[in-house]
């Protein structure tokens, strides 16, 4: 069933982590199994696939693709860059005004923000003279003026689109996994089959056991003993 939504590109994140826990029970069935008089199936593919959804999506992932939480920190720099942009926005705004207040000498630049102006630099009035040329001016006030940078409206362009852009990779790494396991299909269905007729004859084995059956010795008269 995993295998043929998959397949069928209709399988959600939590489907993909049933295929990884399905998979690992059956690397676990083919140790136990192996000598014995069974099917054997190579077992190199399954390992790959779980390894691949281990590494690529999270433990406990949305079944939604519209709303983020399914790719695992690690899996993509760019969504890593992406979430550290939305989570420590702050931090890389301190670290920008670091690197500004190096690069002018005014050690009390302030990096501030309102609904209206977005974020923005504040310059003292004092400090004018020392404003360099690439602070673009957003207003003057009494008290200093208001900047901007080029830099300052890439890293706010960049957090108001981040919420947006995650989803959207989200969804785009998520459905690249699914297709790259998708290309197992084949295999995943013959790994199905041999653990299916592993099932049955285990059941098969444990009613006998449980009931004491025993195997009938079929003869060419017509006699039927019990």
């Amino acid at each position: 069933r995993l295998t043929s939504r998959i397949a069928l590109e209709k399988a959600h994140p939590k489907d993909v982590q049933a295929l990884r826990t399905s998979l690992e029970s059956a690397v676990n069935i083919q140790k136990i199994v192996s000598e014995l008089s069974f099917p054997v199936i190579q077992m190199e593919t399954a390992g790959q696939i779980i390894n691949l959804i281990n590494n690529s999506i999270l433990d406990e992932p949305s079944t939604s693709l519209t709303e983020g939480r399914i790719i695992k920190d690690g899996f993509s720099s760019e969504l890593d860059h992406l979430r550290n942009l939305q989570q420590n926005f702050n931090s890389i705004l301190e670290e920008y005004l670091e690197e500004e207040k190096t690069k002018t000498g005014i050690s009390n630049l302030k990096i501030k923000y309102n609904r209206i102006s977005g974020y923005y630099i504040e310059v003292s009035k004092g400090k004018l003279p020392s404003v360099p040329s690439h602070f673009i001016l957003r207003r003057t006030m009494v008290t200093g003026e208001r900047y901007t940078t080029t830099r300052l409206q890439e890293l706010e362009d960049e957090l108001i689109k981040a919420d947006e852009q995650i989803v959207q990779l989200e969804k785009q790494l998520f459905l690249q996994v699914r297709n790259d396991i998708a290309n197992h299909t084949n295999y995943l269905l013959q790994l199905s089959s041999v653990i299916a007729y592993i099932d049955v004859c285990a059941s098969l084995a444990y009613g006998a056991k449980s009931q004491n059956w025993c195997r009938p010795e079929i003869t060419q008269d017509d006699s039927f003993y019990v």
